[in-house]
């Protein structure tokens, strides 16, 4: 037999009999003249029923005789049983047979006898042989379900056996209460009780893992403490009577059941219901990055990562004007399509961009400020310019003075310019007062026959541009062409073939193009192309 089980004892007095519950070891108990003052003592089990309803050792308001429920089998029967012993004895002198029943068993209880070797045998004991003033035990198995009635009020009947002249075989009806208990009692199963977090908790979470604790206990002692996940996942708690345990959580319901193991193999459950929300990375950045925007009321610096939640919200708005170095930005719009400020639901994971437009300033400068003026097409009413915008510059000299090149964000000598705005611009238009100009045409004096060709190169003295333009005049109908395609500091006169009766003159004048009013003429002589018809030349300068 098991070495664990309840033994219902009949102990002999010669004014009542009670129950005694032992726990840890068999308890058998022989009677001997000692036990009674009266020797054969009288028929114990007249006087049996008197432990109907057992005897509150434990203080529990209950019967003593506590089993724990456990899942039905496939039959409907209890999946687990637990080991009863019930004594009888007689004090016939005679020696007789007989054989015990168990009759009003509730649905959802099960009570089976014994054999020697422990088989199941059904709800009859088998004949049992009992000697005159002698005790004699009887092993069986009792078991409930979860839906089983908390209490059963079972009758042990016992029989005489082989006696057919008897009309009514049945000695006594021994009736005895057993009450279906989770966690008190000797054979109570262990309590299971949560501290943290408290079982009828609502836990949402968004850790991946949470750290469970609370309690075991059973007057048996707890020898394990394991845990067990809806997701899969187990694994033993640490410590027993007061317990503790990190257990993983998948996105999801977790059900997270505790199950606490007595030395006997009792076992007590608890459970607990843990929700794991998923999580959603947020990315908020601005355009240009590193700007101020406002998350939850709280101003911060672009880019950020947030980790929310499903189903959390959360405020989003920008700082709509800011600056950076001498640059405004204003802000335009979210990459999202939505309003400067607005509110998130946690739902998915999403990167959102503050867009901004950013205004540069202009800076313009005359050196000397009274030298002259600079434009700048488009006009802006406070110097600041959308990036990308192209501007056209035009430096507008003074009288007195005339435009000599750029300096700053601008280069070159041309009094009109153009730039893209790509950031801040300083532009300095530097002025100079005017001088002379002279201009001189090399060479000055020169005669020709038909069909040569001679060049002549100006130069211009005094500030402003070396540039000139040529023209030519010619007397007397002689035919000459003047070509300026080597620059405008060189023009090449022609003079083709042609028959000329006599000294004909042609005049070349150079005029500078910074200043109109300066010019410089050569004289060229034409003679026939028979006889040195050389005469003087004369030269003008105006």
């Amino acid at each position: 037999m098991v070495d664990r089980f309840v033994s219902l004892e009949p102990i002999h007095n010669t004014s009542e009999i009670k129950p005694l519950i032992r726990q840890g070891s068999r308890v058998f108990r022989s009677f001997t003249n000692s036990d009674s003052p009266a020797f054969p003592p009288p028929l114990m089990t007249r006087h049996i029923s008197d432990i109907h309803g057992g005897i509150d050792n434990t203080g529990d308001g209950k019967g003593d005789y506590i089993v724990p429920p456990s899942d039905s089998d496939a039959r409907g029967r209890p999946s687990r049983y637990y080991p009863l012993k019930v004594m009888f004895w007689s004090d016939y002198y005679e020696q007789w047979d007989y054989k015990i029943q168990v009759r009003n068993v509730p649905p959802g209880w099960s009570i089976q006898a014994l054999t020697e070797n422990g088989q199941q045998v059904g709800d009859t004991y088998k004949a049992i042989n009992i000697e005159p003033n002698t005790v004699v035990g009887t092993f069986w198995e009792i078991g409930a379900t979860p839906g089983a009635p908390e209490k059963a009020e079972v009758e042990f009947v016992l029989y005489r056996d082989r006696l057919p002249f008897i009309e009514d075989p049945v000695l006594h009806v021994v009736p005895i209460l057993f009450s279906k208990s989770v966690g008190s009692g000797p054979l109570g199963a262990p309590t299971v009780a949560f501290s943290d977090p408290l079982p009828n908790q609502s836990v949402v979470i968004v850790a991946n893992n949470i750290q469970i604790r609370g309690t075991a206990t059973s007057p048996d002692g707890i020898a394990s403490v394991r845990w067990f996940s809806s997701q899969g996942s187990s694994g033993p708690a640490t410590g027993l009577s007061t317990w503790s345990a990190t257990v993983p959580l998948a996105v999801g319901d977790n059900l997270i059941t505790v199950i606490a193991r007595s030395p006997a193999g009792a076992e007590g459950k608890g459970t607990v219901r843990i929700t794991r929300l998923p999580i959603y990375r947020y990315t908020i950045d601005s355009a240009p990055s590193g700007l101020d925007v406002i998350v939850d009321g709280v101003i911060q610096r672009t880019p950020l990562v947030f980790d929310w939640p499903a189903g959390e919200r959360h405020t989003l708005d920008v700082v709509a004007s800011q600056a950076r170095k001498d640059s405004r930005l204003i802000f335009s719009q979210w990459s999202s399509g939505e309003t400067k400020a607005h509110v998130i639901v946690s739902s998915a994971a999403t990167a959102l961009t503050a867009i901004f437009q950013v205004f540069h300033p202009v800076f313009v400068t005359a050196s000397p400020a009274t030298g002259g003026r600079i434009t700048v097409t488009p006009t802006s009413p406070d110097g600041y310019y959308l990036a990308g915008k192209l501007l056209t510059f035009t430096a507008l000299p003074e009288a007195g003075y005339q435009f000599l090149d750029w300096q700053g964000s601008l280069g070159g000598s041309s009094a009109i310019r153009q730039r893209t705005v790509d950031g801040p611009l300083s532009v300095t238009a530097r002025f100079g007062a005017q001088t002379p100009v002279t201009v001189l045409v090399s060479p000055q004096v020169i005669s020709m026959v038909p069909n040569q060709t001679r060049e002549f190169v100006a130069s211009v003295s005094g500030l402003g541009s070396s540039s000139v333009t040529w023209s030519m005049e010619s007397q007397n109908g002689v035919i000459a062409t003047l070509f300026t395609d080597r620059g405008v500091n060189k023009a090449i006169l022609k003079v083709p073939h042609q028959a000329i009766s006599a000294e004909s003159l042609i005049t070349i004048t150079a005029k500078s193009i910074s200043d109109p009013g300066r010019s410089a003429s050569a004289v060229v002589l034409v003679r026939p192309a028979v006889g040195d018809a050389r005469s003087s030349v004369e030269i003008c300068d105006s």
